[in-house]
């Protein structure tokens, strides 16, 4: 777990929540600092720190670790504990995860990398998942892909700048009756159009 320190919240931005997860990954904020030691971050009128606690993590992780090790096929449910806890994978937490599995920490990051769902970047408040399955792309998910990103104003594995959301694509969510479909925080939606998606957006950018 990293802590954040705002010296300035942007708007829409509760500070408990940065300082609690995290919620700027690499990929949406375009600079970076060092100063002191920590990671200065500008971009869009924010302006802020980052405190990296890599002993929390591995201390964290062990708790996980030793509570579900004795798990039949541990290995996957550690890992969703991980992400739950954190909000993504970090790299600190893979030796800590091989050592206590008796793995090699390329069999724990070969499982990370396989699986679209585990993340190696911190997530947004919220998390929209645009299914890219064949089904929804024939009933105009393409479209709806490029409205959601120019409302966002983010692509793919992006969260915004205030936070808010980060985009996803996801690869079938079942839902091929229904198409086009996406996923907002685990809740599925389907037979979407713009006017839906814009709904579901202007939803969580309260």
């Amino acid at each position: 777990m990293f802590q954040v320190f705002l010296q300035s919240p942007p708007a829409g931005v509760l500070e408990e929540r940065c300082f609690r997860s995290g919620v700027f990954s690499a990929r949406s904020v375009p600079v970076f600092m060092m100063y002191n030691g920590q990671v200065r971050v500008g971009s869009g009128g924010l302006d802020m720190n980052l405190h990296f606690g890599g002993r929390d993590i591995g201390a964290r992780t062990l708790e996980i670790v030793t509570e579900m090790k004795a798990l039949e096929g541990a290995l996957l449910p550690i890992l969703h504990e991980v992400q739950a806890e954190f909000g993504y994978v970090p790299q600190e937490a893979l030796p800590v995860i091989a050592r206590e599995l008796n793995l090699s920490r390329a069999e724990v990051h070969g499982v990370v990398t396989f699986y679209h769902d585990y993340r190696d970047h911190p997530t947004g408040r919220h998390v929209l998942k645009l299914c890219r399955a064949e089904a929804c792309q024939s009933m105009g998910g393409a479209a709806l892909e490029e409205k959601v990103k120019k409302l966002l104003g983010i692509d793919f594995h992006q969260t915004t700048l205030d936070g808010g959301v980060t985009l996803e694509p996801v690869y079938c969510l079942g839902l091929c009756s229904t198409a086009p479909a996406a996923m907002l925080d685990g809740e599925v939606h389907g037979r979407l159009d713009d006017a839906a998606i814009a709904d579901l957006i202007a939803e969580v950018r309260l």
